[in-house]
């Protein structure tokens, strides 16, 4: 059997829609889920529906979540990839353990119709239920294959911000304040996004570092507006004003880039002692981990130069289209069209993204945004999985969903998670 899947398609807090019996649970998640549909097919909704929906959409992430189901292309990739896994024994797994009866007795309406037959509830099913019970307020629940002795919290918005003059700032996402001026720009801390706004000319150019921690993440704006999102374990080093010739910055870690235009200022982003990647305009994502097998780099939207570094120059040069990846090693490119670009930026979005991936990967992943340490008893880091989880949940919420595939258990002891074949 293949890895199964588990999308988290729907996130309605308990605390807002109150039910008394599971079924009525689950027809609510189906309900909002064929107004979604019908939405995205082009429908209209009543005023009544029109209440319902807003009422979802009010409730934590669930705007977000609301913009990705409206992607018909997203929907329809979802749909496809479940048709690998087996949905039947998903399904019973999920429902076993929440204790509900399966099959379970949706509410029918005509609204019904027009949702079953985009088939998309076969990701309702496997993902919109499990969510939708376990983050019920107050609500506890074992899970069989996993040993959860304590829980870590996620990541959140916190960088450090080091000056010209080598002194630190530490910037977060609770507080808004202006830091002063560096360079010709004016500072300011926005919480979890650092902006760089012209204050006026001068002479002076100072190069300022932000750096995430394990369980880290920061937006920043550059001095020329481009905008650039920092991954947990990241760092990124640039002028305070840019020369007249090209923009220049350092990375570490993992960023994604949304660059302001320029074709006489190109921008370039070193990689040390790896490669550099040279754009004028464009959208893409760039994960350079020290402990990743490869400099991977994602093109949403526009074009870039991917140049490699080896024996002290450059020993090749690949031009990306939108929609490509590079995969850079040790001085070699590799250049893949046949794979989920949305998966590349998910983190941005709130999510993780595990499309294919193995055991391993997704634990280096987990590792860095709970700042983690991994450790494994038994051969099971090739094992592989596909599916997508809210970053905003504890470890304890992603390590269950995963043990439910019956191959792999965790244990979590203060700020180490134990990985091991799974024993029933």
């Amino acid at each position: 059997m293949k890895p199964v899947r588990l999308r988290a398609v729907l996130y309605i807090q308990m605390e807002t829609f109150e039910y008394s019996e599971e079924n009525d649970r689950a027809t609510a998640a189906v309900r909002i889920a064929g107004l979604i549909n019908r939405l995205r097919d082009g429908g209209r909704l009543s005023e009544e529906e029109d209440r319902q929906l807003d009422g979802w959409l009010a409730v934590g992430d669930n705007r977000r979540l609301f913009e990705r189901l409206m992607d018909r292309e997203q929907v329809i990739s979802d749909v496809r990839a479940i048709d690998d896994y087996d949905k039947e024994a998903v399904t019973e797994a999920i429902f076993g353990r929440l204790g509900l009866q399966y099959p379970i007795e949706v509410k029918r309406g005509p609204w019904l119709k027009t949702w079953a037959s985009a088939a998309a509830v076969l990701v309702l099913v496997a993902g919109a239920i499990w969510i939708l019970m376990v983050s019920r307020k107050g609500a506890k629940m074992e899970v069989a294959s996993s040993v959860l002795k304590k829980d870590i919290l996620p990541g959140s918005d916190k960088a450090t911000l080091t000056l010209g003059n080598g002194s630190s700032v530490a910037l977060s996402g609770r507080r808004h304040i202006e830091l002063g001026i560096q360079g010709d720009s004016r500072l300011t801390d926005q919480g979890g996004h650092l902006t760089y706004e012209f204050s006026g000319p001068t002479s002076a150019t100072e190069y300022n570092t932000v750096a995430t921690a394990k369980g880290g993440q920061y937006a920043v704006t550059l001095p020329d507006g481009s905008r650039v999102w920092l991954n947990a374990a990241s760092s990124l080093k640039f002028p305070t004003t840019f020369s007249r010739k090209e923009r220049m910055v350092q990375l570490t870690g993992e960023a994604f880039f949304d660059l302001v235009a320029s074709k006489d200022h190109p921008f370039r982003i070193e990689i040390a002692g790896k490669g550099e990647i040279e754009v004028l305009g464009t959208r893409f994502n760039v994960n350079a981990y020290d402990d990743e097998p490869s400099v991977k780099t994602t093109l949403v939207e526009g074009a870039l130069r991917v140049n490699a570094l080896a024996g002290g120059g450059f020993s090749r040069s690949v031009v990306l289209s939108a929609g490509q990846q590079a995969l850079l090693d040790r001085g070699h490119i590799t250049v893949a069209n046949d794979f989920n670009a949305a998966q590349a930026g998910a983190w941005k979005e709130g999510y993780f993204s595990f499309s294919g991936m193995t055991l391993e990967e997704i634990m280096r992943q987990v590792g860095r945004w709970y700042d983690a340490e991994i450790v494994y008893e038994g051969d099971v880091k090739n094992e592989r999985f596909a599916g997508s989880a809210l970053r905003s949940a504890n470890a304890s919420r992603l390590l269950e969903v995963l043990a439910l595939t019956k191959t792999v258990q965790f244990t979590i002891e203060d700020k180490k998670i134990i990985v091991k074949p799974y024993h029933p």
